[in-house]
């Protein structure tokens, strides 16, 4: 014990010994500790932060290899947020953890949001209904939400204020809406800057039985990203730039695109991204349904 100065001496320069401290004594909460989350989690423990709140209901199973960053053969069948914790514990043994292996609901959410500065939005794509009550229970409590998404070869983030757009309102969804529906307005919406589209194959995604390729390279670019926002809402070096801003760098085309994305979805341009996912989408179905059958 004892050793976190010079642990993270090697920030200093680039943070202040004060921005330090702010660092060591601050609580983000990670709700999914899998593609996104994992890094998330191993980046911030880096940083120096040093008190985390983790959920994860899952376990890891060898499809998650290729882009998981607590996945190894000695962790598979291991619930992922049990495992970051450890991780985060080797970082830093003086780090104070608060682990949930368990699915947020109404439950459970109070208790993981207690005492909290950020929350990380890491919730597979594909679990909407959580990622709603993560989202309005942060809002409820003024806690500040950062989420990321490896979209193709593309980082996309976001960064959204108590403040400002409520994720219902800014993706436009409605209380009986269908979980594809949600889903293709939460992707459109959050990855506006749709560098991704010109190479997406519509036949890797698959909705109804929640399949779609991701890359562990462009996951670990995100990693990074995502967590130095969360540093930077933290210490307020520079200013916040939240939703309706949004980010977008795609390393295979090797464009940034950035923006602000007036009225969410209601954007007109936006209700073209959604006809365009929709029809896409119907594209993959025919595609994978006269595919011939592999052995």
């Amino acid at each position: 014990m004892g050793h976190y100065i010079n642990s993270f001496s090697r920030n200093i320069g680039l943070v202040t010994d004060t921005q330090q401290e702010q660092l060591r004594h601050a609580r983000v909460a990670v709700a999914g500790c899998g593609g996104g989350g994992g890094g998330y989690i191993a980046a911030l423990a880096r940083a120096g932060v040093g008190k985390f709140s983790l959920a994860d209901p899952d376990t890891f199973d060898w499809v998650n290899f290729n882009r998981q960053y607590g996945a190894s053969a000695a962790t598979v069948g291991r619930n992922k947020a049990v495992v970051m914790g450890d991780i985060v514990k080797g970082i830093n043994p003086e780090a104070d953890v608060r682990v949930l292996p368990a699915a947020l609901n109404e439950a459970t959410i109070g208790g993981f949001l207690d005492g909290v500065q950020v929350v990380l939005d890491g919730i597979d794509f594909f679990v909407p209904e959580a990622r709603r009550l993560l989202y309005r229970s942060a809002r409820e409590r003024r806690i500040p939400v950062v989420v990321g998404g490896p979209i193709g070869w593309s980082a996309a983030w976001q960064i959204w204020l108590p403040d400002g757009p409520s994720l219902e309102a800014f993706c436009g969804f409605t209380p009986d809406m269908p979980e594809e529906e949600v889903l293709i307005r939460y992707i459109v919406a959050t990855t506006p800057g749709g560098t991704h589209l010109a190479y997406m194959r519509p036949a890797s995604i698959d909705f109804s039985n929640h399949v779609a390729p991701s890359l562990g390279t462009v996951a670990t670019m995100l990693h990074g990203i995502v967590a130095s926002e969360v540093v930077n809402l933290i210490l307020k070096i520079r200013p916040v730039r939240a939703v309706p801003h949004y980010f977008q760098f795609d390393i295979l085309t090797q464009q940034y695109r950035h923006g602000y994305l007036w009225w969410g979805n209601r954007n007109p341009i936006q209700r073209v991204k959604i006809w365009y996912v929709q029809r896409l989408l119907e594209r993959g179905k025919r595609e994978r349904a006269s595919a011939p059958a592999t052995a």
